[in-house]
């Protein structure tokens, strides 16, 4: 299909937005269960419960070219819904009110470009160049601030009620060169040494509202100890940027899987390409496993939802070749039904639970940009800044446990040591995906504390990440050293030294 087609006035003056009366120009699509009153993805959703994605809709608008919002004002571009989101966003055409007018009586109005300007200008005192300020309980605020970076600006608007001890922020991106997809937020809260770290939910493209985060007084002082002085640190990071139409990027470069069939296999819930097992409503449209449970009705026809399973299409979905589920972020992987959830379990294009979940109970889930940036400034205390551990040891029938994550090859690992039962283990994971992990391996050296210039060495497979409590469960995943074979080599502490290398 071409990147772009012509379409007749008519037929695009008929595309309209039931909320806004604008095109409907903006992805995400949605309709009434009907397929009446269409909502375009600059407006939010009435009730989610009666409106469906039209994504056949989108599937076609997408080569169609539309005029900007801003040709009232004397805007005369026409673009393709992937560009024109941006572009309306940063149209020249477009003025923008001043972002503090709720607050103040600055009637300011201008082009993006221009806001910068006027902060400096107008409201200086509400510029963070350097994106911290202090968190302070005692009065309660409302405010927007503006926050410069690199060649962007965004918005902080900050709330804090000190009756209900809370602080609310979100984060809008005034868009100069930079789409908003490119970046993901985060606030920092430290005194001192200690740090506080909270990640903005993902952003709604259903709803398109702004990114919020929410805690209180309470959860900070619990974890900074109680201090005096609170400072608040917004952290912005860049993602990689995805080029488009994405669609057609995927589809080129997996061409032995049949994306026409796979169309008619998408989950009407999650959208996510059907696996086995299938289930159906009455009416014969497709479930998901993962949605089924959360159903009672089918949201597309409102049939009842049972426990049918569609044996015939599970036979025929045996034989197809599916793309990863993460393949709109970039993953290239293609398998047949039955590996690729295997795959997609470790998917370096997929999110990542925190590598020290179990022990810092961390709820944080990061994609591969963000798990390094997470690591450093939530959990620093265990990445490996050397080579060599050192570990109080006792002997006796005590149970050790110790985790570390080693930065190599621009990867992240987990480094597992356990001693029980005069028997130590040790295991290298990939925090990555899984197919990766014959590329590499760990070498372990005991360092000899007799003095004797003592050594004992072992080469040991890098493996999958598991829990902790499967760290050292499978066969050949682990080394192993009996107490007698370094004994001598430990005095009060037990040192050793882990390396990661190439296979």
């Amino acid at each position: 299909m071409p990147s772009k087609l012509f379409a007749p006035p008519e037929l695009i003056e008929k595309l309209i937005c039931s909320v806004c009366n604008l095109y409907l120009s903006v992805f995400p699509i949605y309709v009434q269960n009907n397929g009446e009153k269409p909502i375009c993805g600059r407006c939010k959703i009435p009730n989610e419960d009666e409106y469906l994605r039209d994504e056949a809709y989108e599937g076609l608008a997408q080569y169609l070219l539309f005029p900007c919002s801003e040709t009232k004002n004397g805007c005369s571009e026409q673009l393709t819904p992937l560009k024109l989101k941006d572009h309306e966003t940063c149209c020249t055409f477009r003025k923008l009110e001043c972002p503090v007018k709720n607050f103040s009586r600055c009637n300011w109005q201008g082009p993006n470009k221009d806001l910068l300007h006027h902060f400096e200008v107008s409201h200086d005192t509400l510029v963070l160049v350097d994106r911290k300020f202090e968190l302070n309980f005692i009065n309660s605020v409302k405010e927007n601030l503006l926050i410069p970076f690199e060649n962007e600006v965004f918005i902080l608007k900050k709330e804090i009620d000190c009756r209900h001890g809370t602080f609310i922020c979100s984060v809008q991106h005034v868009i100069q060169h930079e789409s908003t997809e490119n970046y993901n937020y985060f606030v920092r809260v430290e005194t001192g040494s200690s740090t506080y770290y909270h990640k903005f939910p993902e952003r709604s493209t259903a709803t398109n509202c702004e990114e919020r985060t929410k805690f209180t007084v309470e959860e900070v002082r619990e974890k900074l100890h109680d201090p005096l002085v609170i400072v608040a640190v917004i952290e912005i990071v860049k993602t990689a940027v995805q080029e488009e139409p994405l669609s057609m990027q995927v589809e080129m470069k997996n061409p032995e899987v049949d994306w026409e069939s796979l169309r008619i296999l998408e989950c009407p819930v999650c959208f996510d390409y059907v696996l086995p097992p299938i289930f159906q409503c009455l009416n014969g449209h497709s479930i998901c496993s993962m949605c089924k449970p959360k159903l009672n009705d089918c949201p597309l026809c409102r049939g009842q939802i049972g426990t049918t399973q569609n044996f015939a299409l599970e036979k025929v979905v045996e034989r197809m070749i599916y793309p990863c589920k993460y393949h709109k972020m970039g993953c290239h992987v293609a398998l047949k039904s039955g590996e690729i959830r295997r795959h997609e379990g470790s998917c370096e294009y997929g999110p990542y639970d925190c590598p020290v979940e179990e022990l810092e109970n961390c709820r944080a889930r990061c994609n591969k940009n963000e798990i390094l940036f997470h690591m450093e400034n939530v959990h620093n205390n265990y990445i490996l800044k050397t080579d060599r551990v050192n570990i109080p040891f006792g002997g006796g029938d005590q149970l050790i446990k110790k985790l570390f994550v080693i930065k190599y090859a621009n990867r992240l690992f987990k480094t597992c040591f356990e001693y029980r039962n005069n028997e130590f283990y040790w295991a290298l994971q990939l925090i990555g995906p899984a197919e990766e992990c014959k590329k590499f391996r760990f070498e372990l050296d005991i360092v000899d504390n007799s003095d004797r210039k003592l050594r004992q060495y072992a080469r040991g497979l890098c493996v999958p990440v598991t829990k902790v409590a499967e760290h050292f469960t499978r066969k050949g995943s682990y080394i192993k050293f009996f107490r007698d074979q370094i004994d001598d080599f430990i005095g009060e502490n037990l040192s050793y030294r882990v390396r990661v290398v190439k296979d």
